[in-house]
């Protein structure tokens, strides 16, 4: 008897097993095709876990909004703010750009609770970004302190909300290794809210939000990002199926 092995080449047993990645699932021409005709929409799938204990307890006060760049998680995040009063995070803030830069976008009670408990918190933000890689995000050590560093403090800052405020905190941040790194199991008691978007409509909602071009956004350093945060997502909701 003979045994073969029909597998990817070069992938290696047991890691991010699962239906084909990601590769399949970013057709360029399927994607071009159907920009022509493309109208953004404000109702995106999503898949939402325990909802139901949002602001019960100071261990579940913070609602985690997440979903690939383009997938909507910015605008349900909003929406569910704006009904419940609650205090909006958003994560790409406090690691894809310079904090100084957007003080008036970002939530002034987080960032006082920061200057407070971490009082050089802008400083190693600023190294962090400066050193920040878009294909491997913990590359460099002062990236890993302050990754490190904003996870305790939003953990903390959910818990001193208790009773005051829900907080929903949104951005990819929670699907890769930004936040819980290798610990995504941390989530399972946690309220979350993953957006379904397709891989297709993601793509072209931040074609026409940042006004770039689908070559631009398909080019290989984007791509292989993309192709990361898919494989990302389902690893997640894996993690999370556990509990449905």
């Amino acid at each position: 008897m003979i045994l073969q092995h029909h597998g990817i080449k070069g992938q290696r047993w047991g890691v991010r097993n699962g239906p084909p990645y990601p590769i399949n699932k970013i057709r360029p021409k399927s994607i071009k095709a159907k920009a022509k005709s493309y109208k953004p929409t404000s109702n995106r799938p999503h898949t939402d876990y325990n909802l139901d204990k949002w602001g019960r307890t100071e261990d579940t006060n913070i609602l985690y909004v997440t979903g690939i760049s383009g997938s909507g998680k910015s605008t349900v995040a909003k929406d569910i703010a704006t009904k419940n009063n609650a205090d909006l995070i958003d994560l790409d803030l406090y690691t894809f750009k310079t904090a100084n830069k957007y003080n008036d976008r970002m939530s002034k009670s987080f960032n006082n609770f920061l200057d407070k408990e971490v009082p050089n918190w802008r400083s190693l933000q600023s190294d962090a970004y400066s050193a920040l890689t878009k294909t491997n995000r913990r590359a460099k050590p002062q990236v890993s302190e302050w990754f490190d560093t904003l996870e305790h403090a939003l953990t903390n800052y959910g818990k001193s909300e208790y009773g005051k405020n829900k907080v929903v905190a949104e951005g990819v941040q929670v699907l890769d290794e930004t936040l819980f790194y290798n610990n995504k199991k941390a989530l399972r008691n946690k309220p979350l809210i993953v957006m379904d978007t397709s891989i297709e409509d993601s793509i072209l909602s931040r074609s026409v939000r940042d006004n770039k071009s689908i070559d631009k956004l398909l080019e290989p350093e984007r791509r292989k990002q993309l192709e990361g945060w898919l494989m990302d997502k389902d690893i997640l909701k894996k993690e999370m199926s556990d509990i449905k």
